[in-house]
Order: structure tokens, then C-alpha cells, then sequence
């Protein structure tokens, strides 16, 4: 059904331009034997549009917005067929209508696949630095603002692709005709991210690679959301503990961009890049500084850096968290770089201390031992070192993060005890 259905696009323009035709031959007074041949061809194609239509329409997911073009489609085939049987006389009538059901039918078809011909710009991303942490409900303040944007279009009310629809809380829990999407306390078994987290040039990655991507602090909302239960009704402030509070609102580290003229990057070459799913992006509106994050990408980050070199004054923050990455290459105007959970060592500190605009390290769950020489980095300003075998550090101007955080145990909490 999945597969027949997918020809409708092809069988859907035959119609159109034969029976157009059809409408030029009647009314050029063709002989009656072209103007039927043609009235055939034109049937059938309709026929065939109509039954792909239908089967597209149930494996893809639309809604009540499929039925105007539907019943649009159905009453035009009916039209083609009559056509064919009914006497000459009722020819140039009959045609006036198939005009009019074809351009009604084309035009509900193209609405449909291509949205509205005044393209209605896609809806910014959220803006984490506005969520008051505080107050703010997890679900309704920050995770449903990022679902409305990037997932109702195909997962709405209007249209469910594999079944699923993310516009409910009860829905949402249900999952798809595959099964669940949220695994509770479980954001990496969780269909629905893991899914968000693919290269960007997977079939299966979401949403499409045509579409606006979440952010970075987007994804991570929605996997602390899922690992913190999921509850649609608690405060974020209920939900996590106050360190992953603090690396949601980036509270521990401001970065402020540097006032540099760099020249403007290659658009060929991030187009390459993105493509091979390194996400590479202007920190803000119109500027020529960029910020790389290697994430989806982990086991290929070290040969894709040498593909930074012709941008490398343009990079500003490098993300290369989780990545086989064990060397760097010369980064001039860099203000933030995480290398956290790599196999990075001591070694990697002589070229950290090349960047001399660094403000922000991140070294969490590396082997480095001692960063005594990054006391020549003047403008170092945050580092963390949590997980990592660093037992003293003398570096006064720098706020450290060492992690360890001790939580409370509260009345709500429920301790589980297994006994095997």
C-alpha cells in the first residue's frame, strides 16, 4: 500500500496535461475519434491518480486536511469518465467543468504538498536565555514551544506521519503505529530522540533535512524533559537538580562575541559540511562567526576538522563533545571549546594554549592531569575539569566547575530496593 502510494506524484500531473489537451481538442473541433482516445487516456490516468491518492493518504497520516482535495480529485475522475459516454453535444460544456475541477484539484494538491504559494516563514527557535527557570512549567514553557515548531507540521492535528501525533500529552505517551516514542527516565531508548539526534542525512532523521533543526540547548531540554520522568504539569525547577538547571540557562558561563572583521565563509564549504552532518552555524543574524559542533558525527570528527582549516578564523566556539577527536588545529579567534568526554591528554594543552581569546574550556571526562600552563590564557575566565584526574588547580581568575554536586534527599523522593 506504502509503495503503490508513492506513485501518486507521478500519476497526478498525467491527468492534468491530458485533459487540458482534451479541452483544446474539443474546443478546436478535433475529430470525435482524437477527442475519445484522448478522453480515454485521460480517464484512465485520473483513475490511477485517484487510487494512488487514496492509498498515499492513509500510509502517510493526513487528516481532514486531505478531504477538499480528495473529493475534488474523485469528482474530476468521475467528470473524465462521463466525458468519454456522454453525446457530442454535451462536449463543450462538460469541458468547462473539467477546467474548472482541474484547476480546483491541482491547485487543493499543491497547497497540500507545498503549503500555501505565500510561504509562511518557519517559526524561530526557542530562545532559552527568556525561560524563567523558576517558574517556568518544563512541558508547556520549554518543551511544547519546540514541538509546535518543528514537529506539528507532520505530526498534528491536520497530519501523523507512522500514526504519531506530538500535539497531545496523552498522544504524545501513546506514540505511533511503531510503538511508544518516550521511553521514561530513558531519553536514550526514546524513539523521539533519538530520531532528532540521527545525521542529518538519514531517511529516518527528524525533522527533515529541508526543515529548520532544533538547537543544541533545544535538544537537550527535551532529553532532560524525558530523563526527568516525563511530567506535563511539574516546574522545571521540581524536575532537575540545580547543576543541569545551570547548564540549561548557561548561567556559569557568558560568552560575549568578539568585535573582529573575519572574512566571509565559503557558503560551498559549510554547505559540505553540513552535509556530512557537522552542525556549522553563525552565532548570531548576518555575522561571519561561526560555532561548529561535531556531535552527530563522533567517530569521523577528526578527519572532518581538517575540512574547518579554510574557516578556521571564522570559528569561534567548537563543540567536540563525545568525539574521537585527540588533536586540534589552529584556531585563532576561539572563545569556547569543549572537548568533555574525549580522549584527549595532557599533550593537547600546548595547543590549547595557542588560543588566546579562549573564555570558555570545557575538559570534563578527559584524561588531562594538570593544567598548570593554561595560566597563560589571560582571558580564561570558565573551566571545567569535573571527572577528570586534575587534583590541583592555581588559576585565580578562573571560575572552576569540578562538578560532584550533592542533592538533597527530599520527602517526594521514592527509593527503589531490588533484591536478587
Amino acid at each position: 500500500m506504502d509503495f503503490v502510494g508513492r506513485f501518486h506524484p507521478l500519476f497526478v500531473h498525467l491527468p492534468i496535461g491530458v485533459l487540458l489537451i482534451v479541452v483544446l481538442f474539443i474546443w478546436l473541433n478535433e475529430s470525435k475519434r482524437v477527442i475519445k482516445i484522448s478522453l480515454a487516456v485521460g480517464a484512465l490516468t485520473a483513475v490511477a491518480s485517484v487510487i494512488t491518492g487514496l492509498l498515499l493518504a492513509q500510509s502517510e497520516g493526513y487528516s481532514s486536511e486531505v478531504n477538499t482535495h480528495k473529493w475534488s480529485g474523485i469528482v474530476l475522475m468521475i467528470v473524465s469518465v462521463a466525458m468519454f459516454f456522454v453525446p457530442e453535444r454535451f462536449l463543450k460544456p462538460g469541458s468547462i467543468v473539467m477546467v474548472i475541477m482541474v484547476f480546483v484539484t491541482g491547485h487543493l494538491g499543491g497547497t497540500l504538498t507545498h503549503g500555501s504559494l505565500i510561504a509562511e516563514p518557519e517559526a524561530d527557535n526557542l530562545d532559552v536565555s527568556k525561560i524563567d527557570f523558576t517558574n517556568a512549567i518544563f512541558y508547556d514553557d520549554a518543551v511544547k514551544p519546540v514541538l509546535e515548531a518543528r514537529c506539528y507540521s507532520c505530526h498534528g492535528d491536520t497530519k501523523q506521519k507512522g500514526g504519531l501525533r506530538l500535539d497531545s500529552e496523552d498522544l504524545i505517551m501513546k506514540g505511533g503505529k511503531n510503538g511508544k516514542v518516550i521511553i521514561a527516565g530513558n531519553p536514550e531508548e526514546s524513539e523521539l530522540l533519538k530520531r532528532i539526534l540521527l545525521p542529518i542525512d538519514d531517511e529516518d532523521h527528524m525533522p527533515p533535512k529541508e526543515k529548520k533543526q532544533l538547537t543544541e540547548e533545544e535538544k537537550k531540554l527535551i532529553s532532560m524533559w524525558i530523563e526527568s520522568g516525563p511530567d506535563f504539569k511539574k516546574k522545571i525547577s521540581e524536575s532537575l537538580d540545580e547543576k543541569k538547571i545551570k547548564e540549561l540557562s548557561h548561567k556559569s558561563e557568558s560568552l560575549e562575541m568578539p568585535d573582529i572583521d573575519v572574512p566571509t565563509p565559503d557558503e560551498k564549504l559549510l554547505e559540505k559540511l553540513t552535509e556530512q552532518s557537522v552542525a556549522i552555524t553563525p552565532v548570531a543574524k548576518g555575522s561571519n562567526l561561526l560555532q561548529a559542533n561535531f556531535i552527530s558525527v563522533p567517530n569521523e570528527a577528526q578527519a572532518l576538522l581538517e575540512t574547518l582549516k579554510p574557516v578556521a578564523k571564522n570559528i569561534v566556539i567548537l563543540k567536540l563533545s563525545k568525539t574521537n577527536v585527540i588533536s586540534l588545529g589552529d584556531y585563532e579567534n576561539l572563545i569556547s571549546l569543549n572537548l568533555s568526554d574525549t580522549n584527549v591528554g595532557d599533550d593537547i594543552i600546548d595547543r590549547i594554549i595557542t588560543y588566546k581569546n579562549l573564555v570558555s574550556l570545557n575538559l570534563s571526562g578527559t584524561k588531562i592531569t594538570s593544567v598548570e600552563k593554561l595560566k597563560s590564557l589571560e582571558k580564561l575566565r570558565y573551566l571545567n575539569i569535573y571527572n577528570t584526574p586534575i587534583k590541583e588547580v592555581n588559576l585565580p581568575n578562573v571560575k572552576i566547575e569540578r562538578g560532584n554536586y550533592s542533592v538533597p534527599a527530599l520527602e517526594t523522593d521514592t527509593i527503589v530496593v531490588r533484591v536478587n
